[in-house]
C-alpha cells in the first residue's frame, strides 16, 4: 500500500470511529484542496498570492514559484474589474461568476469561479476556486488512477 492510500485509509478509518478532531479535518481539507480538479488560489489581505494547487498551476501554465513571485493581478483580463471585484467581495463575502484568466503565454482562457472571504488565525483571505469553461482531458487525482489498476 502507497504512502498517500496508507494515510488516506487512517483519514478514513478516524472520520469513521469518531474521532475526528480538529487535526485530522484539517489535514483532510488541505490534502483534498491539493489534490482536487479545480484550480485553488488563496489571496492574502493586500491581494498577493500566498498559495496555489497544482490544478491553478495547470490552468495558467505558471509554476507554482512563478505564480506565488507575480503580483496577482498577472492573470487578470481586466484590471479595473479584478480591482473592483476586490473592493465589492469584503462586503458580500462570496462572489458567483465567470471571466477568463489570461495564461503565462497570454492565452485567455474562459472560467466559472467561486470567491470566498475565510479566516485564518484572524487574518482575512481570499479563496478563489476556478475551473476552465471546457477542458479536454481532465487529470484524474493519483490515488483514483491507482486505485481502478
Amino acid at each position: 500500500m502507497t504512502g498517500s492510500r496508507k494515510r488516506a485509509r487512517s483519514v478514513e478509518d478516524a472520520l469513521r470511529e469518531g474521532r475526528a478532531n480538529a487535526l485530522v479535518q484539517e489535514t483532510l481539507l488541505g490534502e483534498a484542496a491539493s489534490e482536487m480538479l479545480a484550480a485553488l488560489f488563496v489571496f492574502g489581505e493586500d491581494a498577493e498570492m500566498i498559495a496555489v494547487n497544482e490544478a491553478a498551476c495547470e490552468l495558467t501554465g505558471w509554476t507554482r514559484e512563478e505564480l506565488l513571485a507575480n503580483p496577482s493581478d498577472v492573470l487578470a483580463v481586466d484590471r479595473v474589474r479584478a480591482e473592483q471585484f476586490r473592493r465589492e467581495l469584503p462586503a458580500t463575502g462570496l462572489v458567483v461568476g465567470s471571466g477568463h484568466v489570461r495564461t503565462k503565454d497570454e492565452r485567455l482562457v474562459p472560467v466559472g469561479y467561486v470567491a470566498s472571504m475565510t479566516r485564518a488565525a484572524g487574518t482575512p483571505f481570499i479563496v478563489v476556486v476556478a475551473a476552465a469553461a471546457a477542458r479536454a482531458a481532465p487529470r484524474r487525482p493519483r490515488d483514483a488512477a491507482t486505485a481502478s489498476t
